[in-house]
């Protein structure tokens, strides 16, 4: 038995991850019923957005075309894809998630704007409830982000207003997680309310 697969008795939340899947698939749930097909098309899709999502991370690492295509190539090779998009799980959309995760924090690193900041947050959001070791995400993107102008500064990129900018990305970086563990923490006190146990896990 898969581990999302309880989520299909009567459209319910699956039993040993967050909301995250069940939110993912019940909309196409709702239009194929239990045709297996509409799920399929979805997770195929999904599989199809990695090779762009490959392709723009080797791209932001080497600034190479020819990087980005190997990078492109590899994951439109990768097996593991085509085996992940026959079933009901939530492997695939979990390495979707952290991919654009990884996309997004590079952008917010190499740009510093506030959209990609709140974008690689709230992505990292949905995959702690996606899977909560997810959790983790949120950690290493504000790290990353708050540790980046004191890393300028110390091997002496940046030295001009130091305590400025590091001020203007703290406060940005607090309201970017700040609403990203709004639903962390709405989940969490529902499964309080319901089950007195705090938690991501139905």
């Amino acid at each position: 038995q898969r581990e999302d697969s309880q989520a299909w008795q009567g459209l319910g939340v699956a039993q040993f991850r967050g909301p995250g899947p069940t939110r993912l698939f019940a909309p196409i749930a709702a239009l194929f019923g239990r045709n297996p097909w509409g799920v399929k098309i979805l997770l195929h899709l999904l599989a199809l957005t990695l090779v762009p999502l490959s392709y723009r991370i080797g791209w932001q690492l080497s600034g190479r075309r020819s990087i980005a295509f190997l990078a492109g190539l590899a994951a439109a090779l990768m097996p593991d894809l085509y085996f992940f998009s026959n079933f009901l799980m939530s492997d695939l959309p979990n390495l979707v998630v952290v991919s654009a995760f990884t996309t997004l924090l590079l952008s917010a690193l190499q740009s510093g704007e506030r959209k990609w900041m709140f974008g690689t947050l709230l992505t990292a959001s949905f995959g702690a409830l996606l899977r909560s070791e997810n959790l983790a995400l949120l950690a290493l993107g504000a790290f990353a982000l708050i540790a980046q102008p004191v890393w300028e500064w110390i091997s002496g990129a940046e030295r001009a207003d130091f305590w400025i900018r590091l001020s203007r990305r703290a406060l940005m970086v607090g309201l970017a997680l700040l609403s990203a563990l709004l639903p962390v923490l709405w989940w969490s006190w529902r499964n309080y309310e319901e089950y007195g146990a705090v938690g991501l896990g139905n």
